[in-house]
């Protein structure tokens, strides 16, 4: 199915239609009413987060489900997704844009199909986890995604709270994460270092200083952390937790207020990056302040149709809790 049908087949229609970038700014348009549907990429939690924080739709496809080409920076920890208003719209260029590439070597998985057909919910095995055992999360966004989980008792009716899914292993993420930025850049980190971003320079330069021994048990970690999470997924269908574990800041803060010495403060969204697992956040409701909330529904290793299905069924009995800023189609003829 190519782009221009998925376009003409979506619920909330703009006068622009897609976007293409970095997730930060493809948030910002379909959130603004400027597009309809953005692809992102998504390394640690960069669709989900912003999706979370201005209530939109936002999906970490399995790893690789969707090819990149030329590949990224971090090219084993990278995911592409959809980011839009409804998960009808997000199912539909999920559809569109995934199935192998030669240019890419991980692209082997298969198109998900044009008509990705949801699995329904009931039956599933469903998990909730307010933490995943080490998150620290603002009460606000803890009171709304509990209510939210409550509240989908009705399609779920099989929940089970569990407080401790799997360690932090923010230290592998990061390692991994600026190891490929280090490679990307290479040289020019010591021959134009005037061009990198500050603290994007200084991570690099503190993560050359890595002996390999700790570099190699950091990936040994990893293989570890994805057996965790396979054993995890044995026992249930579908994992919820926050998408993240505060409302949206200061635009001149670079990290969260109250989160600035976490290794990685997206505590809900990285662990699935490293198993490259189909992730997704949906809205779920407002905090006090009136700011968007998101609740991450997280699937088996190519159970997309799965995502789709239970993210579906959640929107529909969640409708109305998190109402978007902009109406794109208002003033549109």
């Amino acid at each position: 199915m190519s782009l221009y049908r998925s376009v003409k087949r979506l619920k909330s229609p703009t006068a622009f239609g897609l976007v293409f970038c970095s997730s930060g700014g493809a948030v910002a348009s379909v959130a603004a009413g400027v597009s309809a549907l953005a692809l992102g990429t998504d390394g640690g939690g960069s669709i989900r987060a912003p999706s979370s924080l201005t209530g939109l739709v936002g999906i970490k496809a399995n790893f690789a489900r969707i090819p990149v080409w030329p590949a990224s920076a971090t090219p084993t920890l990278a995911h592409v997704g959809p980011i839009a208003r409804t998960v009808d719209d997000a199912a539909l260029l999920l559809s569109a844009c995934s199935g192998p590439d030669a240019r890419d070597p991980f692209s082997l998985m298969l198109t998900t199909g044009e008509a990705l057909a949801p699995e329904g919910p009931r039956g599933l095995r469903v998990a909730f986890s307010p933490t995943l055992g080490y998150a620290r999360v603002e009460a606000p966004v803890a009171a709304a995604v509990a209510e939210a989980v409550r509240k989908l008792q009705v399609v779920f009716p099989n929940i089970e709270e569990v407080e401790h899914v799997c360690p932090d292993e923010g230290e592998i993420l990061a390692a991994e994460f600026i190891g490929g930025c280090s490679a990307r850049l290479g040289d020019a980190v010591e021959n134009s270092p005037e061009l990198i971003d500050p603290p994007l320079l200084g991570a690099i330069q503190a993560f050359r200083t890595t002996t390999t021994d700790r570099f190699t048990r950091l990936l040994r970690r990893r293989l570890q952390h994805r057996e965790t999470m396979r054993a995890f997924f044995e026992r249930y269908d579908l994992l919820l937790t926050p998408a993240t574990p505060c409302t949206a800041w200061d635009i001149d803060r670079g990290l969260p207020p109250g989160h600035e010495n976490a290794i990685v403060w997206s505590y809900f969204t990285y662990p699935f990056n490293l198993t490259g697992q189909p992730a997704g956040s949906l809205p779920c409701g407002l905090s006090p302040e009136g700011l968007p909330i998101g609740l991450q529904f997280v699937v088996p290793l190519g159970c997309e149709a799965r995502l789709i299905g239970a993210m579906g069924a959640a929107e529909t009995l969640l409708a109305g809790r998190c109402p978007l800023p902009i109406e794109p189609r208002q003033g549109l003829s």
